[in-house]
């Protein structure tokens, strides 16, 4: 949508600009929205926001491997939603078939009642439920910020997309890497790294896996 410029941009110095508007831009990065619409809920994403979310998943733990076109799949596949400060978002041990990548606000995870970790912008959750059938979630994510926005994605989306089992098999197995419940105890060291600036830095190896 055409979008006026505020009046208080002024150059400084010597000053170049280049312009580019929605359509060139478009086709200068390859989204064709018009060939996607069998993955695509949502067909006038704006280009620039769909580089952004597709620049978030790259820099996930488990997406960071899939193709740019895969990936611009699943961005088509996703809705936007709006959550409010202290909104419940999943709770630990209900049922859950979708995934969430946080595009502004932060949220707070727990499990237990205990305090896992604070996750911002460029962060995800909920990935188990992309990929195992009738899966409790895992944690509690509360929303912290008075507006919390995420993309959300279901296992419905995600399976039409990512048909490989192999492929599949592989994004299983990095989300078990993400284990919570790894103690020091359950850690054997293989040989000392060096000095950090908070302390010994160790390679170690997890008896479980």
């Amino acid at each position: 949508k055409t979008k006026a410029l505020s009046p208080s941009l002024k150059a400084r110095h010597d000053c170049i600009t280049l312009e580019c508007n929605a359509k060139k831009l478009n086709d200068i990065i390859n989204i064709e929205f018009s060939t996607n619409k069998k993955y695509s809920t949502n067909n006038s994403i704006n280009p620039i926001k769909m580089l952004s979310r597709i620049g978030k998943l790259q820099k996930s733990f488990i997406f960071s491997h899939l193709s740019k076109s895969t990936l611009e799949k699943l961005v088509f596949k996703m809705t936007k939603m709006k959550y409010a400060k202290n909104e419940i978002i999943v709770s630990e041990n209900s049922s859950g078939n979708t995934f969430y990548l946080i595009a502004k606000g932060r949220v707070r995870v727990s499990k237990g009642g205990r305090f896992l970790r604070d996750l911002e912008s460029g962060n995800c959750f909920g990935e188990i439920a992309l990929l195992n059938k009738d899966t409790n979630r895992t944690a509690t994510v509360i929303a912290l910020d008075a507006k919390v926005v995420c993309y959300v994605l279901s296992k419905e989306d995600f399976d039409v997309i990512i048909t490989d089992e192999n492929t599949k098999a592989y994004l299983l197995r990095k989300i078990s890497l993400q284990n919570d419940d790894v103690s020091l105890e359950s850690l054997n060291v293989i040989k000392f790294l060096g000095k950090g600036k908070f302390g010994n830095v160790y390679l170690v190896h997890n008896n479980e896996n």
